[in-house]
């Protein structure tokens, strides 16, 4: 395997931008830090799982009370279903 360099420290460049075009900087950087933050996994999970409760959430409070409760039985459900094959797996292998 081939060496590894060492890395050096980043270097903050807005110090030697103009004060005008500075706070457009720092807001941009700002901008593309938040976008990256949203782009991990943790993050994508999260808001998929938040958005699909509003909509169970919704469909309830619309009246829909049987269709909305449907709708959240996979996200109950699918925990405890998971656990159960993992550890039916498990013991199947183990004894």
């Amino acid at each position: 395997m081939g060496r590894q360099r060492k890395r050096e420290p980043a270097v903050d460049w807005s110090a030697y931008v103009p004060p005008s075009r500075r706070r457009g900087l720092l807001l941009k950087r700002a901008w593309h830090r938040f976008v990256s933050g949203l782009a991990t996994q943790r993050v994508l999970i999260t808001l998929m799982v938040l958005i699909y409760l509003a909509i169970c959430l919704g469909l309830i409070l619309w009246g829909g009370l049987s269709l909305g409760v449907l709708a959240l039985l996979p996200l109950l459900l699918g925990p405890p279903v998971g656990y159960l094959a993992y550890w039916l797996v498990w013991r199947e292998f183990h004894e």
